[in-house]
């Protein structure tokens, strides 16, 4: 199992290269689009539906979300147009703040859990439109960043979408080895065994020391350096966030991984779990910080 996962990811990697620095803005926008398609379709079953058609409805719903954003306002165009504070009802813009809202509230749902969210359990109705918000959220957040600087600097938004990478997968690695080494204090017992304290804050130095070195290497710039660090502890906190209440979502429907398309990883979703939390932070956090 081991090898496998490592054997997937060495493949995964150059694609993913690819997707974020090889393809065009427009591409890129189309090539994120169909992943998160592929995410929608693994969300239907979490959110436990019932038939075969009911899963392409919201995969269909899903894909109509997609075009709704760019006929309301194209994301090739809105970023970075809006200023702070944001009083616009930009589609875009709101879907990204709804979605941020509910991460924030993601802990208060992981303390209940499992006693006291009988509103999940019986509301298919909030199952499938909490999936619909927070894949839309990540697809606007993913192509907002590429969209930085695009005109004068085509690539200055992959590096801001590889940076949100490195934070993610730096936590992640962290938590995991100092996690096996040291883990003691569950973090989320009754939503995750496997992870402890110690495995967060392992994972949170890691991302905060990759979040200085990167900065530096990549040259991304804030008008406010201690902010921009807060910033980046709260994605790496959101990732977390993330993490767990995906597995939340699959205990609850029974499944052990989200979907079977990647040998040793599981599915879409469980490759981009900590990502759907962690990038709305980040998008929203480089309009009011001008991270670039």
């Amino acid at each position: 199992m081991f090898w496998q996962r490592v054997i997937t990811a060495l493949l995964l990697l150059p694609a993913v290269i690819y997707l974020v620095f090889g393809l065009p803005l427009p591409f890129f926008a189309g090539a994120l689009a169909v992943i998160l398609l592929i995410a929608a379709w693994e969300w239907s079953q979490l959110a436990m539906a019932r038939s075969l058609t009911t899963r392409i409805a919201f995969v269909a719903t899903a894909a109509l979300a997609q075009i709704a954003v760019v006929s309301f306002s194209p994301p090739i165009e809105f970023w970075p147009s809006l200023s702070w504070p944001i009083y616009s009802g930009e589609l875009p813009i709101t879907i990204l703040l709804l979605a941020v809202v509910f991460w924030c509230l993601t802990p208060i749902l992981l303390y209940l859990y499992p006693q006291k969210i009988s509103w999940w359990r019986n509301s298919p109705i909030i199952r499938y439109a909490l999936g619909l918000l927070l894949l839309t959220a990540l697809w606007i957040a993913l192509v907002a960043l590429r969209k930085t600087a695009y005109d004068s600097m085509p690539l200055k938004g992959s590096w801001l979408i590889l940076f949100v990478l490195l934070l993610v997968w730096a936590a992640d690695t962290g938590a995991y080895a100092v996690g096996k080494l040291f883990g003691k204090h569950k973090l989320a017992p009754s939503v995750s065994p496997g992870k402890t304290w110690e495995g967060f804050f392992g994972g949170l130095g890691l991302a905060i020391g990759v979040a200085l070195l990167a900065s530096s290497i990549l040259n991304i710039q804030s008008r406010n350096t201690l902010l921009f660090l807060v910033c980046c502890v709260l994605v790496v906190i959101a990732s977390v966030l993330g993490d767990l209440f995906e597995s939340l979502t699959k205990r609850e429907a029974g499944m052990k991984d989200s979907g079977t398309i990647f040998p040793g990883h599981g599915g879409m979703l469980d490759r981009i779990d900590s990502l759907i939390a962690a990038a709305p932070l980040f998008a929203l956090a480089a309009l009011l910080l001008d991270i670039r």
